[in-house]
């Protein structure tokens, strides 16, 4: 959508809070975006005061919120017809025609109907006093004749894939895993790059905060949607050698040395655990997620095996099958001790292989080494550091 949040007509959202919400809510909810006032800071000079009259604040939490509320009888007028109780998943297929996550609109039809679903969006548009962006939409039309959509007039382009909310998707609504692999680590890189430069490297923070870092921001952006994506071996080895990059940047190394000890004294997981736990994560919070949630409605199809949905090929982890003798009783805390079990399972296995000497000869649980957090000085810790990596001479 066009400048989405700018153009929200509050007293839409108050008037549809009003059938369902107390009044002290909606009071306190007006309050804090009607009485709002806004200034401009430019080349050192200050704009006068103004209250926006129209749109929710930039960077609230709420206003995702409140812009469902103001966009959510966009689906009625998307359904072929309205959606009856107790219907079959198979039965509820023809009904998801759209989804929606606060600004960002997903449409699914074949070609004619979407012209048909193009055009009341528009009229939807011009009803709320809104408008939306052409040039920000792409549709992927997984047959070889395309049928040009337009949008106001504009034709909207076609395009091999798009992202949603951060995942890649190609024609026929599958996972672009390839282009994950491309965006995440490319992006990660970028990242590690901008925090070397302010001290995320061997001589400047010390290893264990310069690893908090990683996992804290440049992890979290490699890892992005695999809890969702079943990869390949390939593709788990394309992120095993981004995380090795960043590891051996912090400690370093050379683009040849080995990670093992490294993980091991971080007790960071490698990425083919790391996808493994948020996937376990992920599947264990399908079971719990309210009964009006979509996934809830599909979950009994989901899981069998002539389904091939990405929720049954996930459920094929090794981790995961380990939780299944425990699924009536399983919760957070469960699951992660299970996790923690899993690793230790996998570390007992890698030090007894041949090519793990200096790994055998490191603490055999899952912990943080002490020479991470021993007092000690900079040159004391790195020459630790030196010989626990087998990097000093005897």
């Amino acid at each position: 959508m066009k400048s989405a949040y700018d153009a929200v007509d509050r007293h839409y959202i108050w008037k549809n809070l009003e059938n369902n919400s107390p009044e002290p809510l909606i009071c306190l909810l007006r309050n804090l975006f009607d009485e709002v006032q806004i200034e401009v800071l430019l080349n050192n000079a200050t704009s006068s005061r103004f209250s926006p009259v129209t749109g929710v604040l930039q960077g609230s939490i709420l206003s995702p919120f409140l812009y469902s509320i103001y966009i959510n009888d966009l689906p009625k007028p998307l359904r072929p017809q309205p959606i009856e109780e107790d219907l079959f998943p198979i039965q509820l297929a023809p009904f998801m025609t759209c989804l929606l996550y606060a600004d960002d609109v997903v449409l699914i039809a074949d070609q004619h109907q979407m012209v048909s679903l193009l055009k009341r969006c528009e009229d939807h548009s011009q009803s709320l006093g809104y408008r939306w962006n052409p040039s920000k939409c792409v549709v992927l039309d997984p047959t070889d004749q395309s049928l040009t959509c337009t949008l106001y007039g504009d034709a909207v382009p076609t395009q091999p894939f798009f992202s949603y909310l951060g995942i890649p998707f190609r024609p026929g609504g599958y996972l672009d895993t390839f282009q994950l692999l491309n965006v995440n680590t490319n992006k990660a890189l970028a990242t590690m790059n901008q925090l070397s430069a302010i001290g995320l490297h061997p001589k400047g923070f010390s290893p264990l905060l310069a690893v908090r870092f990683y996992m804290q921001i440049v992890r979290a952006q490699l890892e992005y949607g695999l809890a969702i994506t079943k990869i390949t071996s390939f593709l788990t080895n394309k992120f095993e050698d981004a995380q090795n990059t960043c590891i051996r940047r912090i400690f370093g190394g050379s683009s040849r040395s080995s990670t093992k000890v490294m993980l091991h004294l971080t007790k960071l997981p490698s990425m083919q655990e790391r996808a493994y736990i948020l996937q376990s994560q992920f599947l264990l919070r399908s079971f719990t997620l309210p009964e009006d949630t979509l996934l809830s409605h599909l979950l009994c199809y989901t899981r069998r095996s002539n389904s091939h949905s990405q929720w049954y090929a996930l459920s094929k982890s090794p981790l995961w099958k380990k939780c299944l003798s425990h699924l009536e009783s399983l919760d957070k805390r469960t699951l992660k001790q299970m996790q923690l079990q899993f690793q230790q399972d996998n570390l007992c296995q890698n030090r007894s292989s041949r090519n793990s000497t200096l790994l055998s000869l490191c603490r055999p649980i899952i912990s943080l080494d002490p020479i991470l957090w021993l007092p000690m000085t900079r040159i004391e810790r790195n020459r630790c550091g030196r010989w626990r990596l087998g990097w000093l001479s005897w």
